[in-house]
């Protein structure tokens, strides 16, 4: 009997360390660039967040569409606040000027 009840609480505490989850949000960082959604990993229709991470470099960011028609600009000052982003559609591009490192998440 004591031995089931030692194998069930084994059983019980595995399983709980199993089903942990992590639950943090993927950031990619960026750089001077043009890049896609599928190079940066983002799914379309979804809402994302930018800011810059560097301390003393300003970043321009640039949101265009299919057609390269620009779809949203965003000056990011040094340790800049978040800025909402549009929803991206496929086929959309993001161009990032200035040295600074911004995060996409």
């Amino acid at each position: 009997m004591k031995k089931i009840i030692v194998m069930i609480g084994l059983l019980i505490s595995l399983s709980f360390n199993v089903l942990i989850i992590p639950c943090m949000a993927e950031t990619r960082i960026t750089k001077n660039g043009v890049y896609t959604l599928d190079y940066l990993k983002l799914s379309p229709d979804k809402n994302y967040t930018v800011n810059n991470n560097s301390f003393n470099e300003r970043t321009f960011l640039f949101v265009f569409d299919s057609n390269l028609n620009i779809v949203q600009t965003v000056r990011l000052w040094p340790q800049s606040r978040s800025f909402k982003l549009v929803p991206l559609k496929d086929g959309y591009k993001i161009a990032v000027t200035g040295e600074g490192e911004l995060i996409i998440s």
